[in-house]
């Protein structure tokens, strides 16, 4: 009955096959089913059963030519291993291990059918009802239960999944399989699937350290639409972002794709000029058909190929597309050679139990049923044959089975007879036999052997390079990857052979990174982007994406990616400008002292009596002030400079106008009134004119306290040219600097007025004249430095503007109304100087003359007569203020 189930499941796969391809010839159809019932087998006291890929799979025939020799060795792998178990008489005495292999032809639906064929052995332990002639002569012992109690494979991980369905679930099975798909690891749905190989997971975190150890951020990746390369496709595209790599071409194949979807792939993968690194992670029937066409339609594809272990593992499939794979890296599970094997499996013959091994001789030798060329061939006479290092992970495969059966037998033996007869209903048991394996810890040819909660080892890899040596490829391992608790990669990449093509590391980059001074901003995707100049003020931010802008009063660093403090400017003593003004302020210090002390010393001289001194004390205050100012002026701007400069620089000046305004009044009233009576003129008593002084220092002094309260002087940063120049400078807005200065010019114009009044006096007084030219000379330097204050724009230099003007001026006065006074004193002969004295006691007036040659322009001067009641007058009210 089970047979008629096989045959019906057969020809309905055929069915499907057909309907695909339209039309089948009988013939084929006999070919397939002689294909799918051929097996290999060797009878045991156990069953250990074989689920192996040996024909290839097309989309039109089911079970097509032989697949590549390492296929086979895998098989005879499987074979040697249990031989070998069976010569070890310390595994297992007295008990013969009998194997059962059948060919999935890469194929799910063939692969199911198969696994329901081991399912019978298991329901039907009596040979006598299998109806199966091959079958039975195989298992000869009749009277012994032939229900595998394992099964190895299949490779390919959509087999796999159709077989764990039906042996796992259906036959309560376990299984170890050569697959490595993701979604095999749920020991929810597949409770007894275990595995020797690491999961594409692993596969994939190889692939994506490897792209990081190369600087390959763009990349392509091709896939088969089949649980094996969806589950790398998942993993790659879920986790490549986080480590900042894009793909430039994603192209997914299915295996019933025509050549149309093909080439639309290879197109897709070519026009991307900026990646030329291509993941290739598919089955064997994709791979090949995928370079088969490249090879086929001459198409020139300059990729670098990181393949992952589902293809190139065989040399002699990668030389068929050599030109197109040269400089390939491939990921392969961690196998090694077995000599031993190597020489066992070269020297099979015809004479081999394995049909498969007769046929590849036929095919592969191209004997054609040629007898004599088959009687005389082995494989190692094969064109194709190679030594396949994947032959370890099926011994290991194989050990770990029965390595997992003996721990069950040793138990078995605490507690009964150590024979078979009491020991085959252990292994019967589902539970027992998954148990063991998940117990298993054995070190195997490939390392350690064990599995973690859900049947997976750990990640093993090794790394291998296509290179040309001479005239000959070879794949090169220059590298591992292993996973214990984190991963470790090893590259020798100096024996890296790239593509021809390619000089050195191959590029994958989208965009390469952006000079200094210029920031990122990203296209799609991300691992494009534009570069672009910050400006000379900003830094970067979010990992360069972003131009921030500095305060002004900072500055990028060398980095540009911190603000760093400018350091403010302000007038420095070491500065030249600084000596010089210094120099002449300590200059004009020295002077207006001297000159105080000495007008002091001489303030019973007539000619200082007759200037009125009280009035001429108070300008001198103003004229040293001025000069001092030069010093807080100059100096490091702070709160308490910036409050004297805004006080004594407008203070400074009317100290020196206030008193010569109510001089020149004073004046031109004495003379004026003299004119027309003998009355002495109001107001002139020195007091009065002390009084008046203060009264219009007084008011510049609440000019400058209400606009200091308006606007409170302090230190401030001005940026004339932001992230590049901070200037420390006293708070100067125009309001309270214009209002005072205006105060003082108003005085200063007082003074002019006055001065150009008494400029016809008569040349016996001959001070309005100096007064006429001192103000003259300061409203010139005023008329020209209040523009220019205005016209200034840096602070800096208005401090430089107004220390040089308000000494200019204290100089000026200085000069015209002190200093000539002096001279006078001291370097003239007083009975030569015409000037009016009186006597006090008997009130006479007495007329001195004084000529010298300084004075020759006053002398000279045609002035009207002035007569003799004038002067005594003069005499009278100087003589009296005084």
């Amino acid at each position: 009955m089970l047979n008629l189930f096989k045959g019906l499941y057969l020809l309905a796969s055929l069915v499907i096959v057909a309907a695909k391809r339209k039309t089948i010839t009988q013939d084929e159809m006999m070919e397939n089913i002689k294909h799918l019932t051929k097996t290999c087998c060797s009878p045991g006291d156990v069953i250990l059963a074989g689920l192996f890929p040996l024909h290839d799979y097309h989309r039109e025939v089911m079970c097509a030519q032989l697949l590549e020799l390492n296929y086979l060795q895998r098989v005879e792998a499987f074979i040697w291993a249990i031989n070998q178990i069976n010569k070890n008489s310390k595994i297992f005495p007295n008990i013969r291990i009998g194997y059962f292999i059948l060919d999935t032809c890469s194929n799910p639906s063939v692969t199911l059918g198969q696994a329901f064929t081991m399912y019978k052995y298991f329901k039907f332990t009596n040979i006598s009802k299998i109806s199966d002639n091959t079958i039975r002569s195989c298992l000869q012992d009749s009277n012994r239960a032939v229900s595998p109690f394992a099964v190895i494979g299949p490779e390919f991980s959509d087999s796999s999944i159709q077989a764990a369905m039906a042996l796992t679930i259906f036959a309560n099975i376990p299984m170890i399989s050569l697959s490595t798909s993701d979604e095999l690891s749920n020991n929810l749905r597949y409770p007894a699937f275990f595995r020797i190989v690491s999961p594409s997971r692993f596969q994939a975190q190889a692939i994506i350290d490897i792209l990081l150890y190369f600087n390959w951020t763009y990349i392509n990746l091709v896939y088969s639409k089949e649980s094996y390369g969806q589950s790398g496709f998942n993993y790659l595209s879920a986790n490549l972002p986080n480590h900042n790599i894009c793909l430039a071409e994603i192209v997914g194949i299915s295996p019933d794709d025509n050549i149309a979807a093909y080439l639309n792939g290879i197109y897709r993968i070519n026009r991307q000029v900026k990646s030329r690194v291509t993941i290739l992670f598919a089955t064997s029937f994709v791979a090949k058909s995928l370079f088969k066409h490249v090879k086929d339609n001459n198409i020139n594809l300059d990729q670098t190929w990181l393949i992952s272990e589902g293809w190139a593992n065989s040399l002699s499939e990668v030389l068929r597309y050599k030109e197109i794979l040269r400089g390939l890296i491939t990921i392969q599970s961690y196998s090694v050679s077995v000599p031993e094997f190597t020489e066992y499996f070269s020297k099979l013959s015809m004479k081999s139990s394995n049909p498969w091994v007769r046929e590849s001789i036929n095919y592969h030798g191209n004997c054609n049923g040629n007898r004599t060329c088959l009687d005389m061939t082995t494989l190692r006479d094969l064109p194709n044959f190679e030594n396949d290092s994947y032959s370890s992970i099926v011994i290991d495969s194989v050990y770990t089975a029965v390595f997992a059966l003996q721990s069950l037998f040793s138990k078995h033996c605490k507690t009964l007879p150590c024979n078979f007869n009491n020991f085959a209903t252990s292994f019967k048991s589902y539970t027992s036999i998954v148990d063991a394996l998940y117990r298993t810890n054995f070190t195997g040819l490939t390392g350690q052997i064990n599995f973690d909660d859900v049947g997976d080892p750990r990640g093993k890899y090794i790394i291998r390079n296509l290179r040309r040596s001479l005239n000959e490829y070879e794949m090169v391992t220059v590298g591992t990857w292993f996973h214990n608790k984190k991963p470790s990669l090893s590259i020798k990449i100096n024996d890296i052979q790239w593509n021809t093509k390619i000089t050195g590391i191959p590029l994958a980059i989208c965009s390469k990174n952006c000079p200094p001074q210029m920031y990122t901003r990203f296209l799609q995707p991300k691992c494009c982007w534009e570069c672009f100049k910050c400006h000379s003020n900003q830094i970067f931010k979010s990992n360069n994406t972003v131009c921030e802008d500095c305060h002004p009063a900072f500055k990028p660093d060398n980095s540009n990616t911190k603000c760093e403090k400018i350091e403010p400017l302000y007038i420095q003593w070491n500065s030249l400008i600084s000596v010089c003004l210094g120099g002449f302020s300590v200059i004009g210090c020295i002077v207006s002292v001297l000159v105080t002390v000495l007008f002091f010393i001489n303030s019973d001289k007539h000619l200082i009596r007759a200037c009125s001194r009280e009035l001429c004390y108070i300008m001198l205050c103003g004229i040293t002030v001025s000069h001092l100012l030069v010093f807080t002026l100059l100096g490091k701007p702070s709160l308490i400079t910036c409050w004297l400069n805004r006080f004594c620089f407008p203070l400074s000046g009317t100290l020196v106008y206030a008193p010569l305004a109510i001089k020149s009044n004073r004046i031109y009233r004495i003379f004026s009134l003299g004119k027309k009576s003998t009355r002495k003129p109001r107001f002139i008593s020195s007091r009065t004119q002390i009084g008046i002084a203060f009264l219009f220092i007084i008011i510049q002094f609440f000019i400058c306290l209400i606009w200091s309260f308006e606007y409170p002087p302090d230190a401030v940063y001005t940026y004339p040219v932001p992230n590049n120049v901070v200037i420390l400078a006293c708070k100067s807005p125009l309001s309270p600097t214009i209002v005072p200065l205006c105060y003082n010019l108003l005085l200063i114009l007082v003074c002019v007025y006055y001065a150009f009044l008494s400029r016809y006096f008569p040349d016996n007084y001959n001070e309005s004249k100096f007064i006429f030219l001192s103000v003259c000379t300061t409203l010139s330097l005023w008329v020209g430095f209040i523009p220019t204050l205005l016209m200034i724009n840096q602070v800096y230099f208005k401090a430089v503007v107004e220390a040089i003007a308000v000494m200019f001026v204290g100089m000026v006065t200085l000069g015209f109304l002190f200093i000539s006074k002096l001279y006078a004193i001291y370097y003239l002969n007083e009975d030569r100087i015409k000037i009016c004295l009186t006597n006090e006691k008997n009130d006479k007036v007495v007329v001195s003359e004084r000529r010298s040659n300084n004075i020759n322009a006053i002398q000279e001067n045609h002035l009207p007569e002035v007569t003799k009641e004038q002067e005594t007058e003069f005499i009278n009210i100087q003589n009296h203020g005084n």
